[in-house]
């Protein structure tokens, strides 16, 4: 076992374990950690051989070979990784691991890019997080702040990334072109556990999107309904659409509450409405609005863009 000299205390994450899972069957797990170890570098099989020298540090990596498939893929996806993440301060590593990502964001030129950047943040926080969590080196409290700290951070990030791109293309004007979301009409509330700052592992994030009609940060030809839901798209696209390396976090944009009826039953109805409050759909000159017309919906002699059909759509989910 590893140990530090007295006032000379090792602030490393291995170091800072202090519970570990009880493993059901430790031999195969430790074949299956000792088989990975002699597949990689001999250098992070030395490093990574050595810092499980720590107490629970074993424990935990045995644990997650045994019991967590996501958590060991991400292990053995990126020995490096685990070494800076097992030696590293957990809570100035998250710090400036979200900002070296908005650095990399901010000089990223395209949209695969940023979904590349966004999701080897998730995998790394992730895998942090959990280590912290399963190791009780963060309270449970900790645990979800810092998984609501990544949400934000990544919701925050692909708006900027999208508003960014749209102020190079003139469509948008921006007082600090570094922060372009600052006074763009656009409005993101957190919903849920993520409103609450109590994300989960599981949790997919529960959006309201609210923008300004008559937001004075876009340019004299661009209308503000369509703008900001296709921002909205974008956002929900950068963070939820699955690649090679997976998904940030799923977007949930609808209304929508659980009833549980007992342990084990429990119905879901969402509701989701689309166009209701564009205004370009109530204006008598620019399309017929008249509900018993057959030309319903047509434009009219001022139009100037496609109408945009309401829409209210109803659903229940019920799990039993």
């Amino acid at each position: 076992m590893i140990s530090s000299a007295p006032g000379n205390a090792d602030k490393s994450l291995a170091a800072r374990f202090v519970d570990g899972p009880h493993v059901a069957a430790p031999d195969h797990a430790e074949q299956r950690l000792n088989d990975w170890l002699a597949e990689i570098e001999p250098a992070h099989s030395v490093a990574i051989r050595d810092l499980i020298g720590h107490a629970r540090a074993k424990d935990i990596l045995l644990g997650l070979a045994e019991f967590s498939p996501y958590l060991f893929d991400l292990i053995r996806a990126d020995a490096g990784r685990l070494v800076r993440l097992l030696t590293c301060d957990p809570e100035p590593h998250l710090a400036g691991l979200i900002e070296r990502t908005s650095a990399e964001v901010m000089a990223a030129s395209s949209e695969a890019d940023v979904m590349l950047l966004l999701r080897r943040l998730k995998a790394e926080a992730a895998l942090l997080i959990a280590l912290c969590d399963i190791g009780a080196v963060w309270p449970v409290m900790r645990v979800t702040a810092a998984l609501t700290d990544l949400a934000v951070a990544s919701v925050q990030l692909a708006l900027r990334f999208l508003l960014r791109q749209e102020v190079s293309r003139g469509r948008m004007n921006a007082a600090n072109p570094d922060r372009p979301e600052e006074g763009s009409g656009l409005i993101v509330l957190s919903m849920g556990k993520m409103g609450a700052g109590e994300l989960n592992y599981s949790s997919d994030i529960d959006l309201i999107v609210f923008f300004d009609r008559n937001a004075t940060s876009l340019a004299a030809d661009i209308e503000p309904q369509p703008f900001f839901v296709r921002v909205t798209q974008g956002m929900a696209r950068l963070l939820q659409q699955r690649s090679g390396e997976g998904y940030v976090f799923r977007v949930d944009l609808r209304v929508a509450r659980t009833f549980r009826f007992g342990p084990r039953v429990s119905a879901e109805p969402s509701f989701e409405m689309f166009n209701v409050f564009n205004r370009e759909n109530y204006d008598p000159t620019r399309f017929n609005n008249n509900l018993g017309s057959p030309n319903f919906g047509a434009p009219g002699p001022t139009a100037n863009q496609p109408y945009f059909p309401r829409a209210v759509q109803l659903g229940i989910r019920l799990d039993f």
